[in-house]
This record gives structure tokens, sequence and C-alpha cells, in this order.
């Protein structure tokens, strides 16, 4: 094996690298994008998340004047309620308000429990 073919080798790997490094990145930036800016898109909010155990959550979620009470692990999304918008009579309107409220003690009194 002389010099000659350990440059040649050398080239054709850097070669190799090179494209399949261009082929990546244009795969993740036209393949892979996420339409945020469409003007069709669903507006949905997270309005509040609660932990009830590790990797385990309660989110309260509004998608168009719905809301939805889900349970959120590490593998699933489980859905638990769909209320409408008079049922959520606590949520601050959509001026931006924020408001002091317990999320668990919300959830005991909307789920009557004591």
């Amino acid at each position: 094996m002389s010099v000659n073919d350990v440059i040649y080798i050398f080239v054709v790997l850097v070669l190799l690298l090179a494209s399949i490094y261009v082929m990546l990145y244009f795969m993740k930036k036209f393949m892979f994008r996420f339409e945020t800016s469409n003007k069709n898109s669903i507006p949905i909010k997270i309005l509040a998340m609660q932990g009830i155990l590790p990797k385990k959550y309660v989110s309260v979620i509004k998608i168009k004047d719905d809301y939805y009470v889900l349970g959120l692990s590490e593998n699933s999304i489980t859905l638990i309620d769909k209320m409408d918008a008079e049922k959520f009579d606590f949520l601050p309107e959509e001026n931006n308000q924020t408001i002091n409220v317990n999320f668990a003690e919300l959830l005991k009194q909307k789920l009557k429990l004591k």
C-alpha cells in the first residue's frame, strides 16, 4: 500500500462523511419542520400543569373554546375530561390576567373529592 492509496482512501472517507452531513442537514431542515406560522393552525394553550408523581402530570389545556383535562405520563396522554368554557369560571379572560389558584385544590373541588 503506497502513500497515494492512503491519501485516496482518506479523501474518499472525508467526502463520504461530508455528503452524509450535508444530507442530514437538509433532511432536518426541510423534512422535519413544524408549521408554526400556519394561519389555519388550531391555537393550543397550556393553562395549568401539576406533577402528581415522578414523570406524571395532570394538565389543563385550551383548544379553541373547549378545555381539556389531560393525564400525561412518559408514554401516554389520557383524556380525563372535556369541559366547556362556562364550566371554567375560575380562569382569567383572554386579556392575560394572572390568578393565584392552587391547582390541586381546584382539581379536588371540580372532581368533588375531599
